[in-house]
């Protein structure tokens, strides 16, 4: 039985690059993405490099396999030497690594026991560039479908690994194709208060051009909406791309009830699903909003124009960012003004420093609110400008 395999390193994404710019791409025209996995074992401190790859080529012709994964990515080994870009498989050919998805996909296995702890920056920068310049090479679009973890297609499996998030693997990978900065990628371990990642003319195309189709036009948007949010995020230090996600992802790309005239909530402040057919009493009539669609009153607060629903969103997402010792003047005025409209209690103030703080916290259950809003942020972020 022959073992289809050609093992051989390349020590950076640079001189992977090379090599694949040295061939035709056509050669693997049976392609349409690929599969990410782990290794489990051996891990980073057990990677010996060539030796390790005879021995996992030895393991795979012991288990009756004719060929394997195509790569396999290591880095913080015990000799820097042997870190790098590792061929078994040849990419021109199909592989064995998972199941059904062996025909078209090429097996991209990285080093380590993910299941626990995500890939360190180093594992993550390897990661990302090798797949990057694959796709680059292939001309391949990153998608759901055209990076996809090995579990999708082996349930048995929890590769690759389950504290990586594909989602945010699948943003780093097309933010690296399209040479945006890594400190530009929005992920859940993101610090809310940022510079902007984003400008308002690529929230603005976002916008304009998802589904659902706003109900504000081009011109609120881009006089009344998103130049409010962009000064009073600068003003601040409050990620404009996390803001203006978190608004997109609460609204319904600005198409919900809730944030239509004359109610203008950006996102979901005070809105909990409550609603009565009796009035309000007055000291709470502005904590409901009457709906002529189904004749009741719900539950949330009201804005008379976008400067305060403005306000009131981003002082809310610095009061959850920061405690109040922390604040500078500008910070802890708008955390008042914004918490005129509804209370915070004392306890969440400095509680999200980071947007994976806000799950379960700004909505419920919310427990992967801040993948969701990481996700938008990270297409807005991928728009040319």
């Amino acid at each position: 039985m022959t073992f289809a395999s050609d093992i051989r390193q390349w020590k950076t994404i640079e001189e992977f690059a090379k090599h694949l710019s040295l061939h035709d791409p056509a050669i693997c025209n049976w392609v349409n993405g690929a599969i990410v996995h782990h290794t489990y074992r051996p891990l980073q401190s057990q990677w010996r490099g060539k030796a390790t790859m005879e021995g996992l080529k030895q393991f795979y012709i012991d288990k009756g396999w004719t060929a394997g994964p195509h790569l396999f990515l290591a880095e913080n080994s015990p000799n820097p030497e042997d870190n790098g870009i590792w061929q078994l498989t040849p990419l021109n050919i199909p592989g064995i690594h998972a199941n059904a998805c062996n025909p078209t996909t090429w097996g991209i296995e990285v080093v380590g026991d993910y299941d626990a702890q995500p890939w360190d920056d180093n594992t993550k920068r390897l990661t990302v560039g090798s797949i990057g310049e694959l796709f680059k090479w292939r001309v391949l679009t990153v998608n759901n479908k055209s990076i996809r973890p090995h579990k999708e297609c082996n349930p048995t499996k929890s590769c690759p690994g389950n504290a990586i998030n594909m989602n945010d693997v699948r943003s780093w990978i097309t933010a690296y194709m399209a040479q945006i900065p890594v400190t530009n990628v929005v992920n859940p371990q993101s610090s809310i208060l940022s510079n902007a990642r984003c400008t308002q003319n690529q929230a603005s195309k976002y916008i304009l051009n998802r589904a659902p189709k706003p109900i504000y036009t081009s011109g609120d948007i881009n006089i009344s909406i998103l130049p409010v949010y962009w000064n009073l995020c600068n003003l601040v230090n409050v990620d404009f791309s996390i803001a203006i996600a978190q608004m997109i992802h609460e609204t319904g790309n600005l198409s919900s009830w809730w944030c239509n005239r004359p109610r203008r909530n950006p996102a979901g402040i005070g809105v909990t699903g409550e609603s009565r057919t009796d009035a309000p009493p007055p000291e709470d009539v502005n904590k409901w909003a009457w709906n002529d669609t189904n004749m009741r009153w719900q539950k949330g607060v009201s804005f008379n124009n976008w400067n305060a629903s403005a306000i009131a969103h981003i002082g809310r997402l610095v009061a959850y960012a920061t405690k109040p010792s922390e604040r500078n003047e500008h910070q802890s005025k708008l955390v008042s003004q914004a918490l005129s409209y509804r209370t915070l209690p004392i306890e969440l103030h400095g509680s999200a420093p980071t947007l994976e703080g806000l799950n379960g916290k700004w909505a419920y259950p919310g427990t992967m609110y801040a993948q969701k809003i990481s996700e938008i942020a990270n297409q807005i972020i991928t728009i040319s400008n």
